[in-house]
């Protein structure tokens, strides 16, 4: 089952680029009042930058399950959960917990998105010397972060894990 073990290779590299994302917000926390506008950029752009990883893993692991359902016998477009009902029951627990830890992470992911929004007000150097474009450009940046775990969410169904989507 090639086509098996490309989704749990695909799961797993999900995995990993969540939590890359969870360390690139840790990473952004060490900003000051004292930091650069080089610094809030470059931290900006590497949040950025794993917002595109996660959506290349993610087309990885949809394809991945498009490769799998046929030869499952399920129809196009079956969703994670289908798929792993319809796997033989030792390759079940492998990717429940796989699909667990992603609901997890994705969670996790959306609660730091969300005590993102904070930051620009909790950063700002009190002078008020920082540049309205930077302000703008992390503004945009902060909604596209909020906005990613809702799109994830949106496109990976996790079997027993509910993912909380607010709309704040």
């Amino acid at each position: 089952m090639t086509y098996l073990k490309d989704l749990i290779d695909a799961l797993r590299a999900e995995l990993q680029q969540y939590g890359e994302m969870l360390a690139r917000f840790e990473d952004e926390e060490t900003l000051t009042a004292k930091s650069t506008a080089e610094e809030f950029m470059a931290k900006a752009v590497a949040i950025q930058d794993q917002e595109a990883v996660i959506g290349l893993v993610l087309r990885r692991r949809e394809e991945a399950q498009r490769h799998l359902t046929p030869s499952l016998l399920l129809p196009e477009g079956a969703s994670l959960t289908d798929i792993i009902s319809a796997l033989p029951p030792h390759y079940q627990s492998l990717m429940r917990a796989l699909a667990d830890e992603n609901a997890a992470l994705i969670a996790r992911v959306q609660r730091r998105a969300n005590q993102r929004r904070e930051w620009p007000s909790r950063t700002a150097n009190p002078m008020g010397n920082r540049s309205r474009c930077l302000s703008e450009s992390i503004r945009r940046e902060e909604a596209d972060i909020r906005d990613l775990p809702r799109r994830v969410a949106a496109r990976t169904p996790h079997p027993g894990v509910a993912v909380e989507v607010s709309s704040a």
